[in-house]
């Protein structure tokens, strides 16, 4: 009978210790969905800090294209100014020939700085949507941290029953 009850213990120990495998083995593979969702975060602060940067960078944009146009404008008023000043012909040609010129160089600017304008909405747009999309995934693995943190606690202390047990069977 003796035998048959270290059979019996050596069996119930058995099953305590692949029991035990199995929580050390949930332990492991548990928190792979939270670093799956860690990596999409990261991704997604990736991408916001691009736009960020992209929104910087078209709003310089702007704000240069405005001093240019400035510029371009108060040349061409300049021109139109002293076009009531000029004498001769060949004076009113090269000086008809230069507001030509400048009309031209202004209305690129123009439409140029409203073309980056329109950049900068859109880009602020996708840069807030983006915001959004970090807050949330923040969020989700900050849920899902909690909600694995919870699970792994149980396991431990299953883990600790389990060894309180094989010391039992020993």
């Amino acid at each position: 009978m003796a035998e048959n009850d270290k059979l019996e213990c050596l069996r119930r120990l058995q099953d305590v210790l692949s029991r035990k495998f199995e929580l050390e083995s949930q332990v492991e593979t548990i928190p792979a969905d939270l670093r799956h969702e860690e990596h999409v975060l990261e991704h997604e602060r990736n991408k916001l800090e691009e736009l960020e940067e992209k929104f910087k960078n078209v709003t310089e944009e702007v704000k240069s294209l405005s001093i240019k146009y400035e510029d371009a404008f108060n040349t061409r008023t300049g021109y139109e100014k002293q076009m009531e000043f000029l004498n001769t012909q060949r004076e009113y040609e090269a000086m008809s020939k230069q507001l030509d010129e400048a009309k031209v160089q202004e209305s690129s600017l123009l439409r140029l700085r409203n073309s980056k304008i329109q950049e900068t909405e859109t880009v602020g747009k996708e840069l807030e949507a983006q915001k959004v999309i970090v807050e949330e995934q923040t969020a989700k693995v900050s849920e899902e941290k909690g909600r694995i943190d919870s699970i792994l606690d149980d396991v431990k202390r299953q883990i600790a029953e389990t060894d309180a047990e094989c010391e039992e069977i020993k």
